[in-house]
């Protein structure tokens, strides 16, 4: 119990018994307690302790939250989207470079049995095949015709800035000559291959193509020494079908088929060095295959692997010739330097009637040349040149040979 005096102030009652307290007591404070300005009624309870007043404080001031449940939901799945078709033939378009197509067309016309006289003017222009004269009598050479036909598909594509493919090109040549008999050729575009059993001849229809690949000189080690180093690759290639025909009512016999193959280069290096020098290291193979289509049907193939560098240095400069009373006379002048080497194996091969090639000759051999050109003003020029070569044969053995020359060019105008 408490007892309250006239004064405002209150203070504990010592003569009743202390009041007793719940083990957790919660503060029940009335309006007039909770503002201060009087004390707490006789039936407030207050905490014994600044931290049971802390206590009962938080616990009233406490919510109760229902139970959370557990998201039992299950994830998205993922949609896997197909890459769209149209992007890849965007990005063929952009890097595409102009398609370019030529036709050329030749005809030619050859009379053997006409009189002597002037052909009518269609024929000198070619819109006829009949000059207009009359035939010798007894003669029995038939005239000859000829026709060729050329169509050629260029283009380029570039992957990237520093690696591109020019000179994308496909042909089909077509000839035909009509005499005393048919015959004509064939020829596309294709890339040439062996069977498993290094034989029969294969061939996929392909494009010609030089592929370049720049910018090199950003690696570390030729930042400082070269401004351009690029890597070139070219293929050509082609079938050459030969066909005969007896007469008119026959049908075409292919006699021979030709097949050419070459990467020249199959890679080469080509340098700029800071110091003016320039310099070239590449590796050449070239094939060519013939397939004879009668008696046994031989086959032959020539095939060539060659090595060549080449440096290069251009110095430019002048003097001054005094002619005393006249104005001195200064002359510029530019030399070039070039040095040259080749090295080259080529192996010929032959096959009849089914049985493996074998090799019927072999020549190696290897050349070095230097040459120095120079150039006096625009009305002077000049050059040296030496070669120094060595051949090996199969047959023959080994042989040495030398050349020089050289050459003085003078303009005179008037």
């Amino acid at each position: 119990g408490f007892s309250s005096s006239g004064k405002g102030d209150w203070a504990p009652n010592i003569d009743e018994p202390a009041p007793s307290f719940p083990e957790k007591p919660m503060m029940d404070i009335d309006a007039a307690s909770s503002t201060g300005t009087g004390p707490p009624s006789s039936g407030a309870t207050l905490p014994t302790t600044a931290d049971d007043s802390l206590i009962s404080s938080e616990k009233s001031d406490s919510l109760t939250l229902p139970p959370v449940k557990a998201d039992t939901a299950k994830p998205a799945a993922l949609h896997f989207k197909p890459p769209n078709p149209l992007d890849g033939v965007k990005f063929i378009l952009r890097r595409l470079r102009d398609i370019s197509w030529n036709y050329n067309l030749t005809n030619g016309t050859r009379n053997l049995s006409v009189a002597e006289g002037q052909a009518s003017w269609k024929y000198r222009l070619g819109f006829t095949r009949d000059p207009g004269l009359a035939t010798v009598p007894g003669n029995a050479y038939p005239n000859s015709i000829n026709n060729r036909q050329e169509h050629r598909f260029a283009s380029g594509f570039e992957i990237t800035p520093n690696l591109s493919f020019s000179n994308l090109e496909y042909q089909i040549v077509t000839s035909r000559n009509i005499g005393q008999g048919e015959n004509g050729t064939f020829q596309t575009t294709v890339f040439q291959y062996f069977g498993d059993d290094k034989l029969s001849i294969k061939a996929l229809p392909f494009v010609n193509y030089t592929l370049r690949w720049s910018g090199f000189e950003r690696l570390p080690l030729l930042t400082n020494l070269a401004s351009s180093v690029s890597l070139d690759q070219t293929y050509r290639g082609s079938k050459t079908e030969q066909w005969l025909k007896t007469n008119p009512d026959s049908s075409r016999r292919t006699t021979r088929v030709e097949y050419d193959k070459s990467f020249s280069p199959l890679m080469r290096l080509n340098f700029s060095w800071k110091a003016g020098v320039g310099s070239s290291a590449a590796y050449n193979w070239q094939q060519q295959v013939t397939d004879e289509r009668t008696g046994n049907n031989v086959k032959s193939r020539s095939t060539t692997r060659s090595i060549t560098l080449s440096a290069n240095y251009s110095a430019r400069g002048g003097f001054r010739i005094p002619l005393y009373i006249f104005t001195p006379l200064n002359v510029k002048n530019t030399t070039n330097f070039t040095l040259n080497y080749d090295n080259r194996f080529t192996r010929r091969e032959s096959s009849a009637s089914g049985a493996p090639f074998s090799v019927s000759s072999e020549t190696a051999g290897w050349s070095v040349s230097p040459r120095i050109e120079y150039t006096f003003t625009n009305a002077v020029r000049g050059g040296f040149r030496y070669a120094y070569n060595v051949q090996r044969n199969l047959q023959t053995g080994r042989s040495k040979s030398q050349e020089f020359s050289f050459n003085v060019n003078i303009s005179i105008r008037g």
